[in-house]
């Protein structure tokens, strides 16, 4: 190995070696933002998870509770691509953390850019559908339908209750960052 190769170097392409023999055997594998606290590789196999998603911002601890309506939910998301939950959290915190990818992600950073201190708050709620996104079987088509008609209900279910959509599903009163700031960076 050469000498003048640093340690941030090697444990690059450490990531990227483990990524790329992941993906040999069969998963998906995806590097995370740099300074992630939690992990460096997501990995799910190939049909991965398709689903619904809550996403709130709260200084209450949230972990292990059981799901509830509440206020602090800003975001409501799905997915029915081939990547799953896992995928699309994953360009929903890439995208915080200052890339692009993901809309509503890119609406919550125009609010919260300090990635450290907005990742201390946020909290996720998934609902799985199990389906294979890649199939044009009856049953996994009805399923991706169930997925988007879910998102839709929720969405539903907030206006019930709180009188309008979580904060950054309303594309008419939240900007994003990457049209407006974003725009002022380049």
């Amino acid at each position: 190995m050469a000498k003048d190769l640093s340690n941030h170097a090697v444990s690059v392409a450490g990531e990227y070696f483990v990524c790329a023999e992941l993906g040999r055997l069969g998963y998906l594998a995806l590097l995370t933002p740099k300074n992630n606290p939690l992990f460096d590789v997501v990995v799910t196999n190939p049909s991965g998870t398709r689903g619904v998603y809550a996403i709130a911002y709260t200084p209450s601890n949230l972990s292990g509770r059981p799901f509830s309506w509440r206020r602090e939910i800003i975001y409501i998301g799905m997915t029915n691509s081939v990547l799953g939950l896992k995928g699309r959290l994953k360009q929903f915190d890439n995208t915080i953390a200052g890339n692009t990818g993901h809309g509503g992600a890119d609406r919550v950073r125009y609010k919260y850019r300090n990635y450290g201190n907005l990742v201390k708050r946020l909290y996720v709620a998934v609902v799985p559908f199990q389906c294979d996104t890649t199939s044009n079987q009856p049953k996994d088509l009805k399923t991706m339908g169930e997925v988007a008609k879910f998102e839709y209900l929720c969405f539903a279910r907030f206006v019930e209750r709180f009188g309008k959509l979580p904060d950054f599903n309303n594309k008419k009163e939240s900007l994003k960052y990457s049209l407006t700031v974003g725009r002022n960076d380049r």
